[in-house]
């Protein structure tokens, strides 16, 4: 009676059912984990079917087929830059080991480098640089590491960059220095099947004895500048008193001229003035000796006028007595 109880007893098909169905969702879960991928929005993913490149994905979800299928990994390493307690900039190595390709922009921030300028001047510099996978089969397949790529090669086209400038150059150029970086790295990483978005210089710092000497040339600078400007001061003022100098005596040559031209229209004017009166006065004079009958001649009347004038002026400087005979003999010649 008791082993037909036990036989009948539903528990151990419930176990025996239960286990089933958790090793079936564990090899669900198993098999979902191993050969089924979900690629999120602006990602992707590599598949190589065999060893060759089969196919890119696009973001959804991917069956890898066993034993055939294998999804590209990729082992990047690159630096970062933080700031440390002191205040400090600092790099530190980072690795990342992944299956799928980030195609938004990123940024890869550098550590300080030291540069050498034309002139021979030693700086720290750093940089950030922003860029973006555009073709991710050539950044994953054609590259083993592709922000260390990008970092190397940023840096050495930086120093290749600064070795043309000299330190002033390079303190006061820095969309230069981007433009000119961007278009080389630009060429450059093309074949990487990356496009470089923007890349700036966040920091170009000389060490004590190089400010030092900067002050010390801005300032003998600043100095000769002043001198400068002092020494065109004076010259100017010269110039400029020169100029004054020039026109005054122009104005008054120009003034003298204009005397002299109405002092001469005035003795014209005086002339004919007096030679209307004189024409006048003998008018005058040929009618009243006409008048009177007299036959002496109005211009010879005139004359004698004129000559016993004269004579009476010399008369007073000279205490000279003039009868009145000798008068009257002068108007009967």
């Amino acid at each position: 009676m008791m082993q037909l109880q036990a036989a009948g007893d539903p528990a151990p098909i419930f176990l025996i059912i239960s286990m089933i169905i958790i090793g079936v969702t564990l090899l669900a879960c198993l098999f979902f984990s191993c050969f089924v991928r979900v690629v999120p929005h602006k990602h992707t993913m590599i598949i190589e079917r065999l060893g060759k490149f089969r196919c890119q994905c696009k973001p959804g979800i991917y069956v890898i087929v066993p034993f055939v299928d294998r999804i590209r990994k990729i082992d990047w390493c690159y630096s970062e830059a933080f700031r440390s307690y002191g205040g400090s900039i600092e790099s530190r190595q980072m690795h990342k080991n992944t299956e799928i390709v980030d195609i938004r922009e990123k940024v890869l921030d550098f550590g300080q480098q030291p540069v050498i300028t034309k002139d021979l001047a030693s700086v720290n510099i750093d940089a950030v640089l922003y860029y973006r996978i555009t073709d991710p089969r050539l950044a994953v397949l054609r590259i083993t590491n592709l922000p260390y790529q990008l970092e190397l090669l940023t840096q050495a086209t930086l120093r290749d960059i600064m070795a043309d400038l000299t330190l002033d150059d390079s303190l006061c150029s820095r969309d230069l220095i981007n433009q000119r970086l961007m278009e080389h790295l630009q060429n450059d990483c093309l074949r990487f099947g990356v496009t470089i978005t923007r890349i700036e210089l966040q920091n170009l710092l000389m060490n004590d004895i190089m400010t030092d000497a900067m002050t010390k040339q801005l300032t003998a600078e600043r100095k000769r500048r002043s001198i400068v400007l002092m020494a065109d001061g004076k010259r100017q003022s010269s110039v400029l008193s020169s100029v004054s100098d020039a026109t005054v005596g122009i104005i008054n040559a120009e003034a003298q001229k204009q005397i002299l031209v109405m002092n001469s229209s005035t003795d014209a004017k005086i002339k004919n003035m007096l030679a209307q009166a004189d024409a006048d006065s003998l008018g005058s004079v040929k009618e009243a000796l006409s008048g009177c009958g007299s036959k002496l001649r109005a211009v010879d009347y005139m004359l004698k006028m004129r000559y016993l004038g004269e004579m009476i002026s010399q008369a007073k400087f000279q205490e000279i007595q003039i009868l009145e005979e000798e008068a009257m003999d002068i108007f009967k010649k």
